[in-house]
């Protein structure tokens, strides 16, 4: 199963037995989005958001799977919001991580790794030969 498959089940699955609805009076109450106007609610979900993106490679099935709570929590804050337009604009914001100066922190990591030598070409380690430091 992709990544995708597995990220758009996650979301289905929030949706069906209602853990988005209860995640999102979590959200709403412990960072008091209810005090905040609209342009502050989508400030803070989006930096929250990005930061959330920075740690996770997979923008589809990371989309998919925090769409439902976000959708959740506009709908639980009610008011004067577009749900359904700020939605659509948290989930470019998601989606674009692609653009962030440092995308995807295991992307970087696995980028960053020193390349394996060439086989015949081993090199010594600090314990003297390859040999002696797999014993």
């Amino acid at each position: 199963m992709s990544s995708s498959a597995s990220g758009i089940s996650l979301g289905t699955a929030l949706l069906d037995i209602k853990a988005a609805t209860w995640l999102a009076n979590i959200v709403v109450q412990a960072l008091h989005l209810d005090t905040l106007g609209s342009f502050g609610v989508f400030a803070d979900l989006s930096l929250f958001l990005i930061l959330i993106h920075i740690d996770f490679a997979g923008a589809i099935s990371l989309t998919s799977a925090l769409l439902p709570i976000m959708t959740a929590v506009l709908q639980q804050l009610g008011g004067g919001l577009n749900v359904m337009g700020m939605a659509m604009l948290l989930g470019f914001v998601v989606s674009f991580g692609f653009i962030l100066p440092i995308n995807a922190l295991p992307r970087t990591w696995s980028a960053s790794a020193p390349k394996p030598s060439p086989a015949g070409n081993s090199q010594k380690s600090a314990c003297g030969s390859p040999e002696s430091a797999m014993r």
